[in-house]
């Protein structure tokens, strides 16, 4: 059988993406506190809640890319369990190395709390939901092949309004009684709202998605429109409501941003190139090295120091592409050299585990 080969454009999104991923934990995670008003970081503050923004949109449009292959395939228990096998290896391999090198740290785990409810040193929230949203396929793609275009968009402006907007007003309001997560938004949930959203584009192809001048404006004003609203929330009164939305991923700024992005994408034809897919490979295994429970702690809490680099927003912008980028790099490296010694025993033990469940199944 030919091996399909991927399309580099999409690739490159999914490079872009995680690297949108990985500056927002720049900001997030780092050493300098955004939380709190300060009139004399108020510039600073500006750049810090727009990563915020980005890397949520970075992960939308990484959600996107996967859904939109997968909304017209069948359900395979490949895809899941390699994924958790990937996981696995890298939190425990990186548990080890750090309890071993860098015991002061971090506190050992208790066997009980390291194996249960998954065998996992470190958690890992965006996995957790994409392979939810896996096991969920057979069902989203049979509203997929099942709705009308209509009922389909209906669905999908439903969900939008509940969860993008609802959800966020009443982040904003939150004084109303037993107001807690009333719109039952998790980010499982969302990321199936984004397989829906990436499963309508791949099948009707909407007009408005194929022209790059109408997505690339259009993603223009979505990363425009973001810095407008900080720089008009950045004041005393109104810097709990941004700092508290924007960090969120269901703002519908980052939603409208990583939509944008991928249709965007979608339209810039670059052929297949080698190495930009083999980068693109390392991109999951990026995000499992630089955000493991761990690793985070060590990064942007002890080798790097935010707040040494807020005299002006453009020295904290500057440092935060620099070590992020360096980062970004140091991850790649180290995804490659595992992919190179490690994924030929992995990939059979995800093999030979997907084939047994996939008979089991049947089966069934």
């Amino acid at each position: 059988m030919k091996k399909y080969k991927r399309l580099s454009n999409f690739e490159l999104l999914r490079i872009l993406s995680m690297f949108m991923i990985l500056i927002h934990h720049f900001a997030y995670h780092g050493t300098f506190n955004g939380q709190q008003f300060d009139m004399h970081r108020a510039s600073v503050q500006v750049v810090y809640n727009y990563l915020l923004i980005i890397g949520k949109a970075g992960v939308v449009a990484f959600v996107l890319i996967g859904a939109y292959f997968l909304s017209d395939k069948k359900f395979n228990f490949n895809r899941p369990v390699n994924l958790m096998i990937q996981t696995i290896f890298y939190s425990f391999v990186i548990y080890y190395v750090v309890i071993t090198w860098f015991p002061n740290y971090i506190k050992p785990i208790k066997n009980v709390d390291m194996w249960l409810p998954f065998p996992l040193p470190s958690n890992y929230w965006f996995v957790i939901s994409y392979i939810v949203m896996l096991f969920l396929m057979p069902i989203l793609n049979m509203i997929l092949n099942n709705f009308t275009q209509q009922k389909l968009l209906l669905i999908i402006s439903f969900l939008f309004l509940i969860w993008n907007v609802f959800a966020i007003i009443g982040n904003i309001f939150p004084g109303k009684i037993d107001n807690i997560n009333f719109t039952n938004y998790t980010e499982s949930n969302y990321f199936c709202e984004l397989y829906l959203i990436a499963g309508y584009i791949r099948r009707y192809n909407p007009n408005w998605s194929n022209s790059l001048f109408i997505t690339g404006i259009s993603f223009i004003i979505s990363a425009i429109l973001p810095i407008l609203l900080i720089i008009s929330l950045n004041n005393k009164n109104m810097y709990n409501v941004l700092t508290q939305n924007m960090a969120v991923l269901n703002n519908p700024f980052s939603l409208f941003m990583g939509v944008t992005l991928f249709v965007m994408f979608k339209n810039i034809n670059i052929g297949r190139i080698s190495i930009i897919n083999y980068i693109a490979n390392s991109m999951f295994g990026v995000y499992l090295i630089h955000d493991n429970s761990f690793v985070r702690i060590i990064l942007w809490k002890h080798l790097i120091n935010s707040q040494q680099y807020i005299q002006n927003w453009q020295s904290y912008l500057l440092m935060g592409l620099y070590y992020s980028f360096l980062v970004f790099i140091i991850c790649i490296l180290i995804d490659c050299l595992k992919r190179i010694i490690f994924n030929k025993a992995l990939n059979y033990v995800s093999n030979k585990l997907s084939y047994r469940f996939n008979k089991l199944t049947k089966i069934i």
